[in-house]
């Protein structure tokens, strides 16, 4: 097949105008759209959303010139060549030439720049997939066994550490211990001792009495001594005077408040000093007054006198002068050689990038 058609060089400039202001034909019938609707909101009285209108209009007439005005020369050439190009077949197929849809393709991918664009994007996208998917898959091995050594390091370090009170580890292993957080050896421990300071808190109790003074008073009842009289005469009359008197309390009531105190003994603060080296570290137990009687203090107390125990039964145990480092353990040795293999094998992948070869059916030997 004769190949020789028109390009972007040898086209008329006015029909490479044509062609870019085609690519622009859908926005320019939608701004025409939006234009008639202006016109007739404009006819229909709504004023207000006339001119949002028309912006909206001249915003898809600038969308459809872009491709002329602020398209790049190397875009416009290849849509212009890829627009040629498919005219040209179209030509062909009405003179009489009949092709296959893989020489089609062979063709337009070698003269439709558009499409040897997307047929290459596509390629480099598989390819590029690939290798990102073998690349994260030996990372994410790399950091599986960092992220394993890491723990298992943690791990075995602390295995060889024991507690022994508030503040206080011992590692056997290494020879050392752990006071606060720092580390020392066993013989550094020059001694340890209590250190409280008593006290004491004034508990005060407010309590009220009340008290009422009482004063009784007879009243002789005339009513009664006349039934009396009826009755058992003058004698009678007294009698039943007497016996019908009424009783009457008037008291005074008055209240009396009594204040008691007592003092609660209190311990203000507890600890173990050591004395390392010389300088004195010590270990906090009980930093804020608390009563003698509550069970923490007493808990604080024994946990002390604990810790002073340990410490002088650590200050007799030797330094070991040889010892296998924790990273020395058989354990990390496997995992760090693990690393490193994992490490070379994400290397050898990294650096095994795709060479994005064509597939056989878009390559042009011989068409005809």
């Amino acid at each position: 097949m004769e190949t020789r058609f028109l390009t972007y060089e040898t086209c008329s400039e006015e029909k490479t105008r044509k062609i870019l202001l085609c690519k622009g034909i859908p926005f320019f019938i939608a701004a025409i759209i939006v234009f008639v609707i202006g016109i007739i909101r404009i006819l229909s009285g709504f004023g207000i959303t006339v001119l949002i209108t028309f912006v909206i209009s001249a915003l898809f007439c600038g969308l459809g010139l872009q491709p002329l005005l602020l398209w790049p020369e190397d875009n416009k050439r290849a849509y212009v060549d890829s627009i040629l190009f498919r005219r040209f077949l179209v030509e062909k197929k009405k003179e009489g030439y009949t092709y296959t849809k893989n020489d089609i393709e062979k063709l337009r991918f070698a003269y439709d720049p558009l499409f040897k664009e997307k047929i290459i994007k596509s390629i480099h996208e598989t390819e590029d997939a690939e290798y990102e998917k073998n690349v994260a898959k030996a990372e994410k091995k790399v950091n599986s066994l960092i992220n394993m050594y890491d723990q298992t390091l943690k791990d075995l370090s602390q295995a060889r550490w024991e507690n022994l009170g508030s503040g206080l580890e011992s590692n056997r292993t290494e020879g050392k211990f752990r006071l606060n957080g720092q580390e020392y050896v066993y013989s550094s421990i020059y001694g340890a001792r209590l250190n409280q300071f008593m006290g004491s808190r004034t508990e005060t109790k407010t309590n009220e009495v009340t008290e009422v003074d009482n004063t009784t008073k007879k009243h002789v009842s005339i009513g009664g001594a006349v039934v009396g009289g009826l009755v058992a005469g003058p004698i009678g009359a007294v009698a039943g005077g007497v016996a019908l008197a009424k009783m009457k309390n008037k008291g005074n009531v008055r209240t009396n408040t009594y204040v008691t105190s007592t003092e609660v003994p209190t311990c203000n603060h507890l600890g173990v000093e050591v004395n390392i080296n010389g300088f004195i570290s010590e270990i906090v137990l009980i930093a804020k007054p608390i009563d003698q009687s509550n069970p923490k203090y007493a808990n604080a107390l024994n946990e002390a006198q604990h810790i002073i125990s340990n410490l002088q039964y650590l200050s007799t145990l030797p330094v070991p002068e040889n010892y296998i480092d924790v990273e020395e353990e058989p354990e990390l040795i496997s995992l760090s050689e693990r690393i490193d293999q994992a490490q070379i094998e994400m290397a050898i992948i990294k650096k095994n990038v795709p060479t994005y070869e064509i597939p056989e059916r878009y390559i042009l030997r011989d068409v005809d």
